[in-house]
């Protein structure tokens, strides 16, 4: 099932207040938008996708914050976006309930915007629907998962303005998203598979496109000797016997002495 222009419309809307939190000064490209609505559904499907295996294990009929809580920590694979987006949600749905907070604000709104959530609880409700069906959902639930929604593209966001300011950008852009996403240990593994329109590559060489060393260039070759006559001993005997002994070098230092003896007499004029 497509997602109508209204929910694309209205989770575009919730990134773009998501990223004014977070940085004030930046702004949001269109083809930006729609990549962060993007992951807005992919992670709302996922949800999705878990919630449904917890319902057919426990035979409940009836969603609620219980399977969300269980759902995000199952495709988050429990990092530290898992601890922070469980307190997240939690934190939500106590300022839902909370009656005080509700008669404060005296302004009929949804159930998330009551909780001071950017994304509506309706437009998760029908991304949700793409897995769930017809299944009951609680709106604590619905509270809950826009909680963790929120908080995972507000960290993407937060990255994606640190490295526009580092570029000296205003805006940004699709490829910010990806240098973000990319660069996080944790989010990289979350969108392992994802694949980020108009943004490039990343700007490295992986390690097999790297030539490969020589081991013949890179092995040390033998010392050297500090005589002469000694590497070219060796180099004979590499190569064989030799027909043309040469001499020793006892008996070549004994020369070298007796050839200086004879310079000094004849210094002396003997």
């Amino acid at each position: 099932r497509k997602m109508t222009p209204e929910v694309v419309r209205s989770l575009q809307k919730s990134a773009f207040a998501v990223l004014k939190q977070v940085h004030p000064t930046l702004s949001l490209s269109c083809n930006a938008s729609k990549i962060l609505a993007d992951i807005a559904v992919d992670l709302i499907t996922r949800i999705g996708v878990e919630v449904v295996t917890l319902l057919d294990s426990s035979k409940h009929k009836t969603v609620s914050a219980r399977e969300i809580q269980t759902a995000v920590r199952l495709f988050l694979r429990g990092g530290e976006l898992a601890k922070h987006a469980v307190s997240e949600g939690t934190k939500a749905v106590v300022k839902y309930s909370d009656e005080s907070y509700q008669d404060a604000k005296k302004i009929e709104t949804g159930p998330a915007q009551k909780a001071g959530l950017h994304f509506e609880s309706n437009t998760i409700r029908q991304v949700l629907r793409k897995k769930l069906f017809d299944t009951k959902v609680d709106v604590g639930a619905l509270v809950y998962a826009a909680a963790c929604i929120e908080y995972l593209t507000a960290e993407i966001a937060e990255l994606a303005g640190n490295c526009c300011k580092d570029n000296k950008k205003q805006r940004v852009i699709p490829r910010h998203i990806m240098l973000a996403v990319r660069n996080d240990e944790e989010l990289n593994r979350l969108f392992q598979s994802g694949i980020f329109s108009s943004s490039g590559t990343l700007p490295q060489i992986y390690a097999l496109l790297l030539p490969k060393k020589n081991k013949s260039n890179t092995e040390p070759g033998p010392p050297l000797s500090t005589s002469l006559f000694e590497d070219s001993n060796r180099f004979h005997q590499q190569l064989g016997d030799n027909p043309f002994p040469g001499p020793t070098p006892e008996e070549v230092e004994t020369n070298l002495d007796d050839f200086d003896n004879g310079d000094e007499e004849d210094e002396d004029g003997y």
